[in-house]
């Protein structure tokens, strides 16, 4: 095998004796010793690959980490702000959502677009168009409270108002049934049962008067402005 160094080459004859072996370590020797001053800027180039490595990784995995975090807070996947000028009113609105925002906000079918500035000012209506990629939003407003021009919003899932007035009436048309269901266990009962008419009759008003209740606050409800519910039941 050639070699620049004569002396680390031995043939398979060849004596190995001490002088030999001595002029071969001695090469080795000086080729170590010329190495040594370099270990220094060895070693900072290593420090500094590794210190590149890390900034990379801390580089690609924060962002994800910071995501992550962000997702874990479920209520940030249904809220997100935007800064586009609106005026207040029951027409289509085109809004632009953060930056921040865009990439993890669930546009549900239903939404609120509130006004940061004063929060009793707000819209709500079916969503048309959203884009996570340019955060373009377009909702259908059939809702309004208050009225003027913002140019600061939250955006959060809603409940439709038809689903809750659909609600109501199914309450209202169980409350008449339980109340038909009364006039008829009164209808029932003959003129020579007086003890128990009266007993029956004194739990049966109760329930009349609860019901009368019942049905006083489903009228209530009805008339509560959309928001103020769904703030109340929100919180």
């Amino acid at each position: 095998m050639a070699s620049k160094y004569p002396e680390l080459v031995f043939s398979k004859d060849e004596d190995f004796t001490e002088d030999r072996l001595n002029a071969a370590m001695s090469v080795i020797d000086r080729r170590l010793s010329a190495l040594e001053p370099f270990s220094p800027e060895w070693q900072a180039a290593i420090a500094d690959l590794q210190r590149f490595g890390l900034d990379r990784l801390s580089d690609a995995i924060e962002p994800i980490y910071t995501r992550l975090k962000d997702i874990s807070q479920i209520g940030a996947l249904f809220t997100a702000t935007s800064a586009t000028e609106l005026t207040i009113g029951a027409t289509e609105q085109t809004l632009i959502l953060s930056e921040d925002d865009r990439a993890r906000f669930a546009a549900s079918g239903y939404l609120t677009i509130q006004s940061i500035a004063d929060p009793t000012k707000s819209m709500s209506g079916q969503m048309a168009f959203y884009s996570r990629e340019t955060g373009e939003l377009v909702v259908n407003v059939n809702v309004v409270n208050g009225a003027g021009s913002f140019a600061g919003w939250i955006v959060s899932a809603a409940v439709d108002p038809q689903i809750i007035e659909a609600r109501f009436d199914d309450i209202q048309t169980d409350i008449d049934a339980f109340k038909a269901d009364i006039d008829a266990q009164l209808a029932a009962f003959g003129p020579n049962n007086n003890t128990q008419i009266d007993a029956n009759t004194a739990a049966i008003t109760a329930n009349t008067t609860a019901i009368a209740a019942l049905t006083a606050d489903v009228a209530k409800l009805k008339k509560i402005n959309l928001r103020s519910f769904l703030a109340m039941t929100m919180r």
